[in-house]
């Protein structure tokens, strides 16, 4: 609906992916899963942390306070748009 909510909405995704990549490297510790690289999980690989920097120097630059309520209501949305996904 909004530029603020679009944001809200990627925060949510690109959160994800600090996520997964915390996931990667716990599945790559365990020896059962030798020799698969679990690319889904680590799609930004090295470069996730410069990615996730500038993201939120984004987010901070082109939205402030009173935009929050605004961007919440797109990571509420995203959040719950991924728990009705049915396949």
């Amino acid at each position: 609906n909004s530029e603020a909510e679009a944001i809200g909405m990627l925060y949510v995704i690109e959160g994800a992916s600090l996520g997964g990549n915390v996931i990667k490297k716990n599945l790559e510790k365990n020896p059962n899963f030798e020799g698969i690289d679990f690319h889904y999980f680590g799609m930004y690989n090295q470069a996730i942390s410069e990615f996730w920097k500038e993201f939120i120097l984004a987010l901070n630059t082109y939205f402030h306070e009173e935009n929050y309520p605004e961007v919440l209501k797109g990571a509420e949305r995203a959040y719950a748009e991924l728990m009705n996904y049915e396949i």
